[in-house]
């Protein structure tokens, strides 16, 4: 008789419990793993959600000086890409301003416009005073001048009143060295308040402030014909 032709032999009862057996202890572990699978995918998912929350609460924080609408501040994702499209990379962007100061198609306006030429600019400039820290975002000046200068993603008037009030009107305090030196104001903007463009721009020239909007990767001068610079220096006080 060859194998073949041999009959199987039936399992027996016992072999089937144990073949069962087997199977079940198998699907048992994969039914473990596939659980430890799903904890171990929501825990990255709860640590991601985690680091988004905080995310956002850092952009709402930097943002509390913006006067957004409601969508705006649900939709800061969108926002954010928005206004990466307008001006880059922010970091990047703020720096650039310093550079703009003294760049070959700036300087001739400032000497045109205002009859006065920057030797040096720097992207930030902090101290303290009294116990305070100070800070302005954009710095500039030569031998009888400080250009002092401030960004915003959207300007608003509140932003303006701060800008004179705790930088401008302080600023010989903060850096003795100006106490004698002419100190001008320039405001730098992306946007400005959503329906007070014009009545802001009006009132920015009123200070005799000087106003540059941020388009792309390049800036331009909002100044009307004959604006003048207010002096905010300490002999102007």
């Amino acid at each position: 008789m060859t194998a073949g032709s041999r009959k199987r032999k039936t399992p027996t009862v016992e072999e089937i419990m144990e073949i069962l057996a087997v199977v079940g202890q198998r699907l048992d572990r994969m039914e473990a793993q596939r659980e430890a699978d799903n904890e171990a995918y929501n825990k990255r998912q709860e640590a991601a959600d985690k680091r988004l929350k905080e995310l956002d609460k850092q952009i709402q924080a930097t943002s509390a000086e913006l006067q957004t609408t409601s969508v705006e501040l649900k939709a800061t994702g969108i926002y954010v890409r928005e206004l990466g499209k307008q001006i880059g990379d922010v970091g990047n962007q703020w720096g650039k301003v310093a550079e703009y100061l003294v760049a070959s198609d700036f300087a001739p306006i400032l000497k045109e416009r205002f009859g006065f030429s920057i030797d040096y600019a720097a992207p930030s400039l902090k101290g303290s005073y009294q116990g305070k820290e100070w800070e302005v975002d954009a710095f500039a000046a030569n031998g009888d001048i400080a250009l002092v200068g401030e960004i915003k993603l959207t300007l608003t008037r509140e932003a303006v009143d701060k800008f004179v009030n705790n930088n401008l009107r302080n600023f010989h305090l903060y850096m003795p060295a100006y106490r004698d030196k002419k100190i001008y104001g320039l405001l730098a903007f992306v946007k400005m308040a959503r329906g007070e463009e014009r009545e802001l721009t009006e009132y920015v020239h009123s200070l005799g402030l000087m106003l540059v909007k941020a388009i792309d990767n390049t800036f331009r001068l909002i100044s009307p014909a004959g604006h003048k610079l207010h002096d905010y220096g300490a002999a102007q006080q």
